[in-house]
Order: structure tokens, then C-alpha cells, then sequence
């Protein structure tokens, strides 16, 4: 599979500033991250200016492309080609049509546009261009930052939040107790646990939750599926990759 079979012309490669690539969760994962790499190396050869290198993942490599804004491209692998039951896709592809429809979310990315592809030999992906996010602060980091978030949600102040954390959740960790409530609410979004949350994110669990459902997979929220957008008002929650 070649980069340039995966439609990067120049255009849309200067609206970039990243590129994961996200393998198949099977044994050929590695050897298919492999050729992946090799062509990407091509790829800065032939203008290094366009891409660095970002990190690495469980799927995949993430790639900087210092050129322009805040867009990433992800290009994953469709397992066994059953789109359908593809809970990444399924969800973007649910995110999209409420988007197109009108019904944006502040709990959900954004999605710029979604295209199938083909290899040569018959595998099918899916690149999906989005609006790049910033990670949640880790465990080594200021958790106080997870504060203003818990705020949003519940609609009051720091001291509020902290009481619903330490009352409503099974952990007082303000990290490990927002990852449990987002899981929670994604399985049963109409639970009585979640009648105090803010209503646009009860609305984005029910889409997650609908989306969980068509694909038939389950809910998959850890550290790096949920994110964060950064705003003049402070960080927004938002989750981005929920279903495995």
C-alpha cells in the first residue's frame, strides 16, 4: 500500500499536523506497521520537511507534520473487512451524521470527513481527518488540572465536584473516577447515576451507546481514548475513541 494510494496529495497534506497509523489487531499487525514505516520513510525523503516523527502506539505511528493546523489524519485497518463491526469506525461514522445533521457536540470530536480505501490486494481502511486534541493530564501530572472538567460536567463549583467524586464514585481519584463515569454512562446512559451530568454529555453517551450497540463491541476507556480541546473557557472533555 502505497502513501500516495491513500489520497495525500499536496493540498491536503499542508492541512495536516499529524498522521497515526493504526494497525489490525492480528498477528500480521506488526509486519503491516512495518512496510507502513518504510513508506513513510519514503515518504520524508522525498521532503523532509513535511513529517517528524511523533511516537509510537499499540497500533501504530504517529507523525508531525509541522506545515499547518490543527488537523490530524487517522488511517486504520478494517479487521477481517467487516466494516460494520468496526467500533471505531461505527462510531465515527455516528459522530459524522449527527454532525452533518446539525447536532454538534462539544463531548465529541470533530470530524472533517471520513473516506474508505482499498490495497492492491484487497484490504480495506478508512481515513478519517479530524480536529487534533491534547491528551488528559497523567497520573505523574497536575491532577487538580481534571478539576475544571469534573466542574463542567456537573455544573458547580471545585468543592462540589470533589463531594460527588468522593460520594458517587468507587475511587476518588479525579482521573480514575472521570474514566469510570464515562464507561459507566456509556453502557447506561439513561441510569439514575447519570441524571446530575451535564445533558450534552448524557447525549454523547447515548450515541456512543448506540454505536456500541450496531457494531456489537463494548466499551473500551482508558487514558487515551478520552481528551481533551483546549478553549478560551478552559479545557473541554471529549471523547474520542471509545469502543473496541
Amino acid at each position: 500500500m502505497k502513501l500516495n494510494e491513500l489520497n495525500f496529495e499536496p493540498r491536503q497534506v499542508k492541512q495536516t499536523n499529524a498522521v497515526e497509523y493504526r494497525g489490525a489487531i492480528h498477528n500480521a499487525a506488526a509486519k503491516r506497521n512495518m512496510r507502513a514505516q518504510r513508506e513513510v520513510d519514503a515518504w520524508k525523503d522525498k521532503d523532509p520537511s513535511k513529517i517528524n516523527y511523533l511516537g509510537s502506539g499499540a497500533y501504530g505511528t504517529a507523525y508531525n507534520l509541522p506545515r499547518k493546523t490543527n488537523t490530524v489524519v487517522k488511517i486504520g485497518n478494517v479487521e477481517g473487512n467487516r466494516v460494520g463491526t468496526d467500533g471505531y469506525l461505527t462510531f465515527i461514522k455516528f459522530v459524522k451524521a449527527a454532525q452533518d445533521e446539525g447536532q454538534s457536540n462539544p463531548y465529541l470530536p470533530q470530524i472533517h470527513d471520513v473516506k474508505m480505501l482499498k490495497d492492491r490486494i484487497g484490504r480495506v481502511f478508512y481515513k478519517v481527518r479530524m480536529e487534533k486534541l491534547d491528551p488528559l493530564p497523567y497520573f505523574s501530572e497536575k491532577q487538580e488540572d481534571l478539576w475544571p472538567i469534573w466542574q463542567k460536567i456537573l455544573h458547580t463549583d471545585q468543592e462540589g465536584a470533589m463531594e460527588y467524586v468522593s460520594k458517587h464514585r468507587s475511587v476518588a481519584h479525579p482521573m480514575l473516577s472521570l474514566l469510570q463515569l464515562i464507561n459507566d454512562g456509556i453502557e447506561n446512559p439513561r441510569s439514575p447515576k447519570m441524571k446530575q451530568i451535564d445533558p450534552q454529555l448524557k447525549a454523547a453517551m447515548i450515541l456512543i451507546n448506540k454505536a456500541m450497540h450496531a457494531s456489537k463491541t463494548e466499551t473500551d476507556i482508558g487514558p487515551h481514548n478520552v481528551m481533551i480541546r483546549r478553549t478560551p473557557y478552559g479545557p473541554q472533555l471529549v471523547v474520542l475513541d471509545p469502543l473496541a
